[in-house]
């Protein structure tokens, strides 16, 4: 038998006791609880207690113990998972599309394992057109594409005043995947809703001649002409094995067909021991008669983080307190585990505190996503394998040169709130194409990002060990396409042209759940059109769940005893000591002001023979002065000198270095509260370059903004004139560094909660020369700028003094693997 402790919700197996009015930090006693009833709560469940099994849940630590066979504890597990509303599992979904001869025999087209083996043999006649993997939770409807998002002209249409307009619209061609499943109580079924569109050839144009009613006279412009094949089916599978969906002619090639092969793993997730707060001990640890010896896991330096509710301790000092002391008890720290042993009811006393301290920390996500291009072979190796385990190998075969980083990017979050960033090329696209009555040209732009873009929303479950994530990932590794088409409109002489642009889209949208530590590939893709070179994109995310904590305050001098008051007349002046910061006299922002100067300049009177003196040497303010007066003194220094008004300093600054530098960083820094040293032993490597820093200081609840770069004028649109003639009209956009930022100082003045959106132009802007005909054919030039520019959103919260890897992306249209990173440092300051 084994023993297995869980981290439970205090109504488990009812509510007992209000938390908030037992006081941890005082010696007093603890109530008696009710009988233990979670031996039948857990019986009644399944789970099978044999001469010498247990079960214990204390309702003050929230802890489950439980002492069973494995296969009882993993019923245990199933059950602990449902009472936290976890999401135990999630549906790794794989398409294949194959390409056959149509003369091939039906037993072998329905064996996926032997067609790949064809297909990687030189004129066998199979071609491994798709593949393509997604991770989804049960009931979450999933879209994953790869296409060729090509763009084409609408029919014309035409205006009440004679005006034709020709709408543009974008049809992605290329594979995609809808899906949404379910899975049975017993993982012995999937059932699914899935659409499947395989790759085609791209659209073939071909003009079409129109005659106009009104006019008379032709109208003329492309169509585009797409072949297609989709399955759309609900089926039902059972785990881990392949199905054959549909077969159908195939469009590349006549006398040859497309055969689309499913599969879908149930993968459960490793509950052992994740939701326990405490943790068994060493073997080596034995507790004397009479005591418990438990191991406490926190996040690194929480043990020595302020204790909320008593800035002035950390959870060292407050376990070194003579109240805890009893014969025979210790406290061992080693390394993120604090071993203690101690009396049960102190043992109790300490699960509180701890408890207490790990519910109130704040606590921000930092993410981090990596998309590798790799042979789908090591894909066919890695689905048996952990995740982790393959994003290792991968990374070793970039370096070997087998693999390459499409990207990486990084970022901190709070959790709950949603995450947008974005590095990519800012596109000015055409949208529609407006002729007058005249034969005057109209056009309507808009803008279109090409590079890589995320939204992310993630929640902490109450485990504190898993993340429940909604995403959005869309990659466009591959150039865009540039080309033109031809057009004519009634009663035109001359046909006109105008340019279009295709984008090249890896798109997966999902919603899945992540270990908090641990790689996730939740995404695969065949590269778009053109690109059924056996190899495969391959996209993993990581996040994970860092505590945000400062040292103890130091503790301020106790008050000066004040002596009582003399019954008398209340007008009779009084001498009162006051103890006041050593920096008393700058508050009101004039260095030279004296104390009575500044108390006069908040209202307080000073009647004949008063008076008012600061001591610096002794930190004391000595006021002399009315009764009532004293008063309004003793309040304002209360008020303003235990908690004055606070600025925030905030210093960013922007870095270049290797990719394989900068993701190890990363991952070294993704668990830590504080990044200052581990940036400063970064920054003294020769390869990396610092490109931005910034210092901007205000006030808390204040917008504050720091930009620095060029103001650049580009074409926007176009609007009529006064003769309604059209008139091109330009906007100026900021490329450089740009930061605004929205500090909220915590009630402890110890942390700072950030809204923050960032841009970064991580190349100078480039111009483009495209160009229309109007009516007479004469030219139409149009210079369309396009920015390359990193923009990121988000929120998150860090301690006073601490320094953060706030973001991380790959600059827009560099080749080789380089990374830039945005580091932040804060200060809560005196105004």
């Amino acid at each position: 038998m084994q023993t297995r402790v869980y981290f439970l919700p205090p109504d488990f197996p009812g509510p007992f006791w209000d938390g908030d009015a037992f006081d941890p930090f005082t010696y007093q006693s603890m109530p008696d609880p009710p009988d233990d009833t979670s031996k039948e709560i857990l019986e009644a469940v399944g789970v099978v207690f044999s001469p010498g099994a247990n079960s214990r849940f204390d309702r003050f630590t929230q802890l489950l113990t439980v002492h069973n066979t494995p296969e009882n504890l993993e019923l245990v597990e199933k059950h602990v998972a449902t009472l936290i509303k976890l999401s135990p599992k999630t549906i790794r979904w794989r398409l294949e599309i194959m390409e056959i001869p149509a003369s091939m025999p039906a037993e072998v087209s329905h064996q996926l394992g032997a067609l790949k083996k064809l297909a990687a043999e030189p004129g066998s006649g199979v071609r491994r057109m798709v593949v393509m993997l997604v991770e989804g939770k049960g009931g979450t409807r999933i879209d994953q594409r790869s296409a060729l998002e090509h763009s084409f002209l609408l029919p014309p249409e035409r205006g009440k005043d004679d005006s034709i307009t020709f709408g543009i619209d974008q049809r992605s061609v290329g594979a995609r995947v809808e899906l949404e499943g379910t899975i049975a109580p017993d993982d012995s079924v999937i059932e699914a809703s899935i659409a499947i569109h395989a790759p085609v050839p791209p659209p073939v144009s071909r003009q079409v001649k129109v005659g106009d009613p009104l006019t008379g006279t032709m109208a003329e412009y492309p169509v585009e002409d797409v072949r297609d094949v989709e399955w759309v089916t609900g089926i039902t599978l059972s785990p881990g094995k392949t199905k054959l969906v549909g077969v159908a002619a195939s469009p590349w090639e006549d006398g040859r067909q497309l055969a689309a092969f499913l599969t879908a793993e149930v993968l459960c997730y490793d509950h052992q021991g994740v939701f326990a707060l405490f943790e068994p001990p060493p073997a080596e640890i034995k507790p004397p008669a009479g005591m418990t010896a438990v191991s406490i896991h926190l996040p690194s330096g929480a043990y020595a983080a302020a204790l909320p509710g008593r800035e002035h301790d950390s959870l060292l000092t407050w376990l070194d307190s003579a109240s805890l002391k009893s014969p025979g008890s210790f406290v061992r720290l080693e390394g993120d585990r604090l071993h203690v042993v101690n009396t049960h009811q102190n043992i109790e006393r300490i699960a509180v505190v701890v408890h207490h301290l790990n519910k109130r920390l704040w606590k921000n996500l930092r993410v981090m996503l990596h998309t590798i291009e790799a042979p789908a072979a090591m894909l066919d190796d890695g689905t048996s394998v952990d995740d982790d385990k393959l994003f290792a190998r991968l990374e070793s075969e970039a370096v070997a040169g087998k693999a390459r980083f499409i990207d990486s990017r990084a970022f901190e979050m709070l959790p709950g709130d949603r995450v947008t960033q974005q590095s990519a090329d800012e596109y000015r696209i055409l949208t529609e194409i407006g002729i007058d009555k005249n034969g005057g040209i109209w056009p309507e732009m808009d803008t279109r990002h090409a590079g890589a873009l995320f939204e992310f929303e993630g929640t902490i479950g109450p485990d504190n060990q898993y993340i429940e994530v909604n995403l959005v990932h869309e990659l466009h590794a591959l150039p865009i396409e540039s080309r033109r088409v031809r057009f004519l409109v009634p009663k035109a002489k001359k046909e006109r042209e105008a340019p279009l642009i295709d984008f090249h889209v890896a798109r997966t949208v999902t919603g899945i759940t992540l270990q908090n530590g641990h790689q996730r590939l939740f995404a695969a893709h065949s590269p778009p059109m053109g690109r059924q070179d056996g190899r495969v994109w391959l996209s993993f995310i990581r996040a994970d769940i860092v505590a945000q904590h400062t040292p103890p305050r130091p503790r301020l001098p106790d008050p000066l005893p004040e002596p009582p008051s003399p019954a008398g007349d209340p007008d009779a002046l009084e001498v009162r000591f006051f103890r006041v910061p050593p920096d008393f006299l700058t508050f009101g922002g004039e260095s030279k002001k004296t104390a009575k100067k500044l108390l006069e300049d908040v209202g307080i009177t000073f009647p004949k023979g008063s008076s008012a003196t600061f001591i610096p040497a002794t930190a004391q303010l000595v006021v002399k002065n009315t009764r009532a007066n004293l008063e309004l003194v003793a309040a304002y220094v209360e008020e303003t000198c235990r908690m004055p008004i606070r600025s925030v300093v905030v210093h960013s600054q922007i870095i270049e270095a290797p990719g394989s530098l900068l993701r190890e960083f990363a991952i070294q820094a993704a668990p830590r509260s504080n990044h200052e040293s581990m940036l400063a032993k970064l920054l003294e490597q020769p390869e990396v370059k610092k490109l931005d820093v910034s210092r901007i200081e205000g006030r808390g609840g204040q917008r504050l903004t720091v930009k620095a770069g060029d103001e650049i004028s580009y074409l926007a649109e176009f609007e009529p004139d006064d003769h309604g003639r059209p008139r091109s009209l330009y906007q100026t956009r900021h490329a450089g560094f740009r930061l605004e930022f929205e500090p909220a100082i915590d009630p402890d003045v110890q942390h700072v909660r950030f809204h923050v959106h960032g841009e970064w132009h991580t190349a100078p802007p480039t111009q483009l020369s495209e160009h229309l005909l109007d009516a007479q054919g004469r030219r139409f030039d149009l210079p369309l700028t396009v920015f390359h520019a990193h923009v990121f959103s988000s929120d998150f919260v860090m301690g006073d003094g601490n320094t953060h890897l706030i973001s991380i992306w790959k600059p827009v249209g560099v080749e080789k693997d380089v990374l830039q990173a945005l580091f932040i440092t804060t200060r809560i300051v005196h105004p």
